[in-house]
């Protein structure tokens, strides 16, 4: 059974490109992904931006790569930044 995730640039829930078995639901938080996922989802997410994209843009990008809304990856992006993850 598929996940349906809310896509805030959409404004609806929809069935994102990642996985279903990657996914979060409307109602998980990004604390409930491991640290180890949550640093791939922000490395893939300052990659995004190296190479161009614009802030906006890359975390649509990542949050339909990763079947994540773009506020948990805000959230995401918020904990690496605070932690200095890699790469930063």
């Amino acid at each position: 059974m598929d996940k349906k995730l809310y896509n805030e640039t959409v404004g609806k829930f929809v069935i994102g490109l990642a996985r279903k078995e990657d996914c979060m639901t409307e109602h998980e938080t990004p604390t409930d992904l491991s640290e180890e996922r949550r640093k791939e989802i922000f490395r893939a997410l300052v990659e995004a931006q190296d190479e161009g994209l614009a802030v906006p843009q890359s975390r649509l990008a990542i949050s339909e790569r990763f079947g994540l809304t773009e506020t948990q990856v805000r959230h995401i992006e918020r904990e690496g930044i605070e932690n200095e993850w890699p790469p930063l």
